[in-house]
């Protein structure tokens, strides 16, 4: 783990925009010689740290020959502490690290708050056409188990069931927005 201190000094955050920046760093403190000091403070103080990631669509930045996320790192700066689990941009916007948007939660809590796959045909999480049967199937996926909701005459009363089923299990209220 970089030390908490450490990113402290070298970066700022803005909490209302988000935004996390290199700071103006001192020669003597930060580097073996004055040249690498002068070197970054040309190239990037008062600049935005991280770059897009096109696998995952996070922000990332190298810190100390470390590759971080660029959420974590505002976590640790704000809060004086490295996170001890997941961090979860609750609109769902990967890029919005406005520290009211960011939250600890667990993998099975991060997982109540996600985004509806692309390829989703009905336009509700855990809801589909079974045409064998010619109903509507509603399952729901919590704490590692799926659990089949019931089948449905409509599709109304199939999402309405599973709406139903995660305010029971404490789905997040963003839970299935739209990809």
């Amino acid at each position: 783990m970089i030390a908490v201190s450490k990113l402290r000094e070298r970066l700022a955050y803005d909490p209302c925009s988000g935004v996390l920046t290199w700071r103006h760093v001192d020669p003597e403190h930060h580097y073996r010689g004055t040249t690498l000091a002068r070197r970054h403070n040309s190239r990037f103080a008062g600049t935005e740290v991280g770059t897009l990631s096109s696998s995952d669509g996070y922000l990332y930045c190298r810190f100390d020959k470390r590759d971080v996320a660029i959420h974590r790192l505002i976590w640790a700066v704000y809060h004086g502490e490295w996170p001890t689990c997941e961090i979860d941009h609750i609109n769902g916007v990967r890029t919005d690290n406005r520290i009211q948007n960011l939250r600890q939660v667990s993998s099975s809590e991060n997982s109540k708050n996600m985004k509806r796959r692309a390829d989703n045909k009905s336009g509700v999480m855990g809801v589909f056409w079974y045409a064998r049967k010619s109903k509507w199937i509603a399952y729901i996926n919590s704490e590692g188990k799926r659990t089949h909701i019931g089948s449905f005459g409509t599709k109304s009363d199939a999402v309405a069931a599973r709406k139903r089923a995660e305010r029971d299990l404490g789905f997040h209220r963003n839970h299935g927005r739209p990809a």
